[in-house]
Order: C-alpha cells, then sequence, then structure tokens
C-alpha cells in the first residue's frame, strides 16, 4: 500500500506539502494541489483519517442538516455543499431534522463529540431556531442556509424570498390577473412567511386585496399542495392565477388541476417558486422565479471554511437575488 512519501516522489514535492494538500488546501497553489491528488489517485493513496485528526484536530466531517431529505430543493443544495466540502477531502454528513426539536440531543452531540468540525443548519421552523441558537454553545462554526442568525459569529446564505415572491405577483398583474390566489408552504418557517407576504403585500400595493379563501396553506409537499388545489377548485369565484410557494408544490397542484379537467393555463395560470430543473420538462412548463439552489449550498460551505480557518473572523451574511422564468404555466388573462 501506498504511503505519503509514494505520493511526494511522484508528485514531485515534499511529504511536508502533501500533508498541506489534505490539512490545509487552501495554502497549497492550485497547480501543486492538482498534482499531488492526481499522484495520489494513480497510487490509490487514502490519508488514514485518525492520524488527520490527531494531527488537525480535526474530524474532516461537516454536518449539514435539512428538514426534508426528500425535497430535491435541500438536495441541489446539498449538492452545492458537497462539491465544495469534497474538493477539500471533507466528509459531508447530510441529518434529516423533518423539523423536530426532539432531535436537538443528536445535533448538538454530533458537534460537542467532535463527530464534526462544523454545521450547515437549512432547517428553518422555530423549534429547530431554538436548537440552533445553542450551537455555539458547544464550539460549533455554523452557517445558516436562509435564515438571518439572531446571534453574533454566525455566518448565513440567504436568499430575498420577499423581493422573488414581488416578481410573482408583478409578473400576474402584467399578464391582467386580479383573482389571483397562493397555495403557502408551512408558515411557521421563514421561507413560507417571507413568500406569502412578499406576494400579497405586492398586491395589496397595486389595489388587489387577497381574500381569505385565496390563501391557502399547505406544507412544501406534493400531496399537500394538490389538497390545496382542491379547495381553490372547490370555490364559488375561483382564482385566474395561483402563486404557488415552491415548484415541487406546483407539480402537485398542476397534477390536480389536470385530473379534475382544468386545463393549465387555460382555465388557471400557474407560477411556482425555485426553479428546479424538472420544472423546464413538466407539461406544461412551469413558470417560476428562479433561485440559486445550489449557489446556496456551495456559498455556504465556503463560508464555513472560512470560519475553520479563521474563527474570529467578522460574519458575513450573504443574500442571493432570484429571477423570474416565463414558461408555459401562464398566460394573459382573458386568454383562459
Amino acid at each position: 500500500m501506498s504511503d505519503i512519501t509514494d505520493v511526494a516522489r511522484r508528485a514531485g514535492v515534499s511529504p511536508a506539502t502533501v500533508s498541506r494538500v489534505y490539512n490545509q488546501p487552501e495554502i497549497v497553489s492550485p497547480g501543486t494541489r492538482e498534482r499531488v491528488l492526481s499522484a495520489a489517485a494513480e497510487l490509490q493513496y487514502v490519508p488514514h483519517a485518525i492520524a488527520r485528526g490527531l494531527a488537525t484536530g480535526r474530524s474532516g466531517v461537516v454536518g449539514l442538516i435539512v428538514p426534508d431529505i426528500t425535497n430535491p430543493y435541500f438536495g441541489h443544495i446539498a449538492r452545492g455543499c458537497a462539491d465544495v466540502l469534497n474538493s477539500r477531502q471533507i466528509t459531508v454528513a447530510l441529518y434529516n431534522s423533518d423539523e423536530q426539536s426532539s432531535r436537538e440531543h443528536h445535533m448538538r452531540l454530533l458537534v460537542s463529540q467532535r463527530q464534526a468540525d462544523g454545521l450547515i443548519v437549512a432547517s428553518q421552523a422555530a423549534s429547530i431556531s431554538e436548537t440552533a441558537e445553542k450551537l455555539p454553545e458547544v464550539g460549533a462554526p455554523t452557517v445558516y442556509v436562509e435564515r438571518r442568525p439572531d446571534q453574533p459569529g454566525i455566518d448565513a446564505v440567504l436568499v430575498d424570498n420577499r423581493q422573488a415572491a414581488k416578481q410573482a405577483a408583478e409578473y400576474l398583474m402584467a399578464l391582467g390577473h386580479r383573482r389571483i390566489a397562493t397555495i403557502t408552504g408551512l408558515m411557521n418557517t421563514i421561507t413560507g412567511q417571507d413568500r406569502f407576504r412578499g406576494f400579497v403585500d405586492r398586491l395589496a400595493q397595486a389595489g388587489i386585496q387577497t381574500p381569505d379563501a385565496y390563501v391557502v396553506q399547505a406544507d412544501f409537499k406534493l400531496e399537500g399542495a394538490a389538497a390545496a388545489a382542491r379547495k381553490i377548485m372547490a370555490l364559488v369565484d375561483p382564482p385566474t392565477a395561483v402563486f404557488v410557494a415552491s415548484d415541487l408544490m406546483a407539480y402537485g397542484a398542476i397534477g390536480e388541476f389536470v385530473a379534475h379537467g382544468w386545463r393549465v393555463p387555460g382555465d388557471i395560470s400557474v407560477i411556482g417558486c425555485e426553479d428546479l430543473p424538472f420544472s423546464q420538462y413538466f407539461v406544461p412548463t412551469l413558470t417560476t422565479i428562479r433561485v440559486p439552489i445550489y449557489d446556496i449550498g456551495r456559498r455556504a460551505a465556503q463560508l464555513l471554511m472560512r470560519r475553520l480557518q479563521k474563527p474570529s473572523r467578522k460574519p458575513t451574511i450573504e443574500v442571493l437575488g432570484a429571477e423570474l422564468v416565463a414558461r408555459q404555466s401562464t398566460c394573459r388573462a382573458g386568454q383562459q
């Protein structure tokens, strides 16, 4: 079996440089780093995890906490995180919280027992927030995703969800719609609240009120959106357009509309939010607000690495924008 000296000889560097590539890659030039990693791959060299941990005081693991691993939105965030961390030989431990505060103990143990060097927290419910706020107590470098931290020393990557929802409202109004409903996400989450408020506030600014019957709460899941669509179809005076707070829910709502003989967009225009990759292939292709999902994960991982390298660094709050993507699931009012 090859060892560090074999890799160093093949790459034309010292064993110390090979060690730095695995333990402090940021201080090694990209060319040298690539040469060492190529040599290691050729020789099938694998650093000894325990030895690395003893040398660096780190586990080589970062925890990523998400509320629902079945939701593709969080899958793409995870991919962005993993691409950054895996390139630095760091393993991502994916933890599904289900937004349950009863799992708080396990989250804290992850770091307090040195099983992870830091955490990226994508959970958003209030109960999980209380848990996340305790993480600094156990020395956990932490980055929030789509949550503005209430305590010092926490980095965050946010999406301007109010602005994203505002764009959805403006687009539907530009198409001439005035009877506009919304299928919201969970209202105990920051994302659900912000997308709802951004949408209805923009309608109100234009003089369009949103009746209670036009606000149907769902749960960011297919089934919940389908149930919400049934409520909309049962209205005496149904809307001509609906903003659905996530693409995944838009799929569920459209499926239910079509199953009951409603044409999309012929009978009702539907606009989503996020622009999951499948949205461009869905039938009809989904008009949506594009959120830079992969970049959320990528930037969160980069911020965590910076925090691990310099714990005293001033916290960074990054806010990412969103943009409209017009497709086939919407049309002008009057063409319906």
